[in-house]
């Protein structure tokens, strides 16, 4: 078998993506096997099977090529691009406010940015194996900074709050579990059902509700798309996502005075409560209808819309530019959302497509949320625009929603490490041999 070793060694190195070598090997190797045992039963010595078994084979160089075009890491420049547009943007909007954040909010951009490429070069694809222990890991970090004692001294000191950003990681971390296995008995799927709970009430319990409704409407978004594609988990989950959610917001609006107050705002346009909590309803209202095509707004920008931290920024670039800058920023949105989805689309394994397309919900939804909020068209809950506003954690964890797509779509060619799909690696590799 030293000439097979030699010509898996000749295939080998004309693939440049080593991590790939040892799937190559294996498949080649159990196709030239069934070949020479066959020579064998038919008649021909070992070595003269082993040689017709080569010879049909092919050529290595070709065959090595051929896979090494096949099986290759392949960035997605365009979703690339877009992000790093947006990061442009965010960074100028910071520059042109001046407002004592700017430097700040620009440091934070560009860790995110950093941040992105790194996770693009991390194979995501092992979060599967250890899915359950990262994800009580993540849950029990989220609950001592958000409880702790040293958290609140954190927050006080340096302004910092984990929860309210980092939380939002927890769809994507959940799909490891959701692909952990192909059937899930009863009772595994109740509990999928508690440890898709964890994490939100733990926000509903700090009071985090933007981060809860946005988990809530995003798992919707995910679960209900993961159904459309045949997965039988899913279709479980869903109903009892919509539950979640519908359970989180009641509760919410009965305990708290504070969103009683703001969805009354929000039906009434304002109006039920113009001094307070419709103040900002009712601005936001004005600037709208008084937004010309180029240009400020006659009277001035109320400062709340001038704070890059706040949830305003959007309405803030309305009332200072104008309509024409306005929808410039929302194409750019557009066009960054439109590729995430294009590159998650490519993704063939079930759970590599899950894991980019629950990113890619997560960071729409927060687009979507947030332009609706400045439009007067969904209730204040606290969510900025990705990226161009809202607070730091939130900026990089934007950034960590796209490197996850991007690292997903970078290996969407590689051969997969679990069992199920190594019988459809077989099938491609005789098509090579016998062509």
């Amino acid at each position: 078998m030293d000439n097979t070793e030699k010509y898996l060694d000749e295939v080998c190195s004309c693939i440049r993506s080593r991590s790939v070598h040892s799937n190559i090997r294996d498949e080649l190797l159990s196709h030239i096997t069934e070949i020479i045992e066959n020579g064998i039963e038919s008649g021909l010595s070992p070595e003269e099977a082993e040689r017709q078994a080569l010879v049909r084979m092919g050529d290595p160089r070709e065959i090595g090529l051929k896979l090494d075009q096949k099986h290759r890491p392949r960035t997605e420049w365009p979703l690339l691009a877009a992000a790093a547009v947006i990061a442009v943007i965010g960074i100028a909007a910071s520059i042109v406010a001046n407002d004592g954040v700017y430097l700040a909010k620009t440091g934070f951009i560009l860790t995110g940015l950093v941040l992105m490429v790194g996770i693009m070069f991390v194979n995501l694809m092992w979060l599967r194996r250890f899915a359950l222990p990262v994800y009580l890991i993540f849950s029990a970090v989220a609950v001592i900074f958000d409880y702790h004692w040293w958290a609140w001294s954190a927050r006080a000191m340096f302004g910092v709050a984990f929860m309210p950003g980092f939380i939002q990681l927890t769809p994507v971390l959940f799909m490891g579990l959701l692909f952990r296995r192909e059937r899930f008995t009863a009772l595994q799927t109740a509990g999928l059902c508690v440890l898709m709970a964890l994490p939100t009430v733990n926000a509903c319990l700090g009071g985090i509700m933007s981060s809860a409704v946005l988990i809530g409407l995003s798992y919707i978004f995910i679960f209900a798309v993961l159904s459309v594609k045949g997965n039988k988990t899913a279709r479980v989950l869903l109903p009892v996502s919509v539950c979640l959610l519908g359970l989180q917001v009641t509760c919410a609006y009965m305990i708290s005075p504070h969103i009683q107050d703001r969805i009354s705002a929000f039906l009434t346009g304002g109006q039920s409560d113009p001094r307070a909590a419709g103040w900002l309803t009712a601005q936001l209202t004005a600037l709208i209808k008084n937004a010309r095509l180029i240009g400020p707004v006659s009277g001035g920008v109320p400062e709340m819309f001038s704070n890059l931290m706040s949830e305003y920024v959007l309405a803030g670039v309305l009332g200072r530019y104008g309509w024409l800058p306005t929808a410039v920023l929302l194409l750019t949105v557009a066009v960054l959302l439109w590729r995430l989805f294009a590159a998650a689309a490519k993704v063939k394994d079930p759970c590599g497509f899950a894991l980019a397309f629950s990113a890619s919900a997560v960071l729409a939804m927060k687009f979507i949320i947030n332009i609706l909020i400045n439009f007067n068209l969904f209730p204040v809950v606290g969510i900025g625009l990705p990226i161009v506003g809202g607070g730091g954690s939130d900026c990089i964890v934007s950034f960590i929603l796209i490197g996850t797509v991007l690292s997903v779509c970078r290996r969407r060619d590689l051969p997969p490490d679990s069992g199920p799909v190594r019988a459809l690696g077989m099938t491609f590799w005789r098509k090579t041999a016998d062509k």
